[in-house]
């Protein structure tokens, strides 16, 4: 047993996080969700297709007029300013994010701007954001990655179970919507940690190569288009396998003490020993989810914990896509 950590209480802790595991995945009644710390960067132009696709590591070039994708902002060593979700709209194309890594990202995106025909906004002034939690096919379909035009705006299909409502601020919610019970932002959270889509905060902007938030994994990077900024680094990880790192989901009680930075570390026979580090994190309702950059070759099933608080059990879960390119 090692020193200063109760097994009996972590396999308590583990019983009772694999029954709010279950839980937080099971099916959940549509509800609506005002997102007030996301926004976008907005580009509009004649130019704006090709002058993206000079920077950011999806291919615009390739994606047809309603479709939507996801997609990493770089710099020159390829370690992101921002991993964000493309949605075309009417006249202007939306790069969906936290809200604090807008400024970095729009920053570094009109220095080169000044170039092309484009107009570069830190945040859109014609739309705001909610995500759609839960299954809405009885009031309307919506595919994957495709956007869907409505009254107000328009719905993405980020993952089953998980649309993106993008509406304009001069408009009243679509009337499909209204009658959905609103719930915290921290559900939209929470359900981006357990269907692993990441997103980072300004904590971690210059950190991640795209590869470690499971980029390629989502649709992120295309290794066929021409050259963007950190492409270089981007490609080395796929084609020499210098990545050994991933983003995986994980769990814990709600009263646990987790924040965004902490270190997990995993037991080893006589000690415990760091594996990665927390990007996202939150509690909703009984328990808490985040996602945290790990090595990508951990054993889902062995026994981790926070550093900073020792007494905190984690439980890694398994992946809900492939990592393979």
């Amino acid at each position: 047993m090692i020193i200063g950590f109760n097994s009996a209480n972590l396999l308590q802790s583990r019983h009772r996080l694999n029954y709010l595991t279950n839980n937080m995945t099971h099916s959940i009644q549509a509800q609506l969700v005002k997102l007030e710390n996301w926004q976008a960067i907005s580009v509009s132009g004649d130019d704006t297709n090709k002058y993206l696709n000079s920077q950011v590591t999806c291919d615009l070039a390739s994606l047809a007029d309603t479709q939507a994708s996801f997609g990493c902002h770089c710099d020159a060593k390829g370690k992101l300013w921002s991993q964000f979700y493309l949605i075309p709209t009417n006249g202007e194309t939306l790069l969906f994010q936290h809200k604090t890594t807008l400024a970095k990202s729009a920053t570094e995106l009109s220095k080169f701007g000044v170039f092309s025909k484009v107009n570069i906004k830190a945040e859109s002034e014609n739309y705001e954001f909610y995500a759609v939690i839960g299954d809405i096919s009885n009031l309307v379909e919506t595919e994957l990655n495709q956007t869907k035009a409505l009254e107000t705006g328009f719905l993405c299909k980020l993952s089953d179970g998980l649309q993106l409502y993008v509406k304009s601020k001069a408009e009243q919610i679509e009337p499909i919507l209204t009658n959905l019970n609103s719930a915290d932002e921290s559900l939209f959270t929470q359900q981006l940690s357990l269907k692993v889509l990441p997103f980072i905060t300004e904590q971690h902007i210059s950190e991640f190569v795209p590869q470690m938030l499971n980029s390629h994994a989502i649709g992120g990077i295309s290794f066929k288009k021409g050259c963007y900024m950190g492409q270089e680094t981007v490609a080395r990880m796929r084609y020499l396998g210098k990545n050994k790192r991933a983003c995986f989901a994980f769990t814990a009680e709600a009263s646990s003490q987790i924040e965004i930075g902490n270190t997990i570390e995993v037991e080893t026979d006589s000690s415990w020993r760091r594996v990665g580090q927390i990007i996202q994190v939150t509690t909703h309702d009984n328990s808490a989810a985040g996602l945290a950059v790990l090595a990508s070759d951990i054993e889902i099933g062995a026994k981790y914990r926070v550093k900073e608080s020792p007494d905190t059990c984690v439980i890694i879960q398994a992946l809900p896509y492939s990592l393979d390119y």
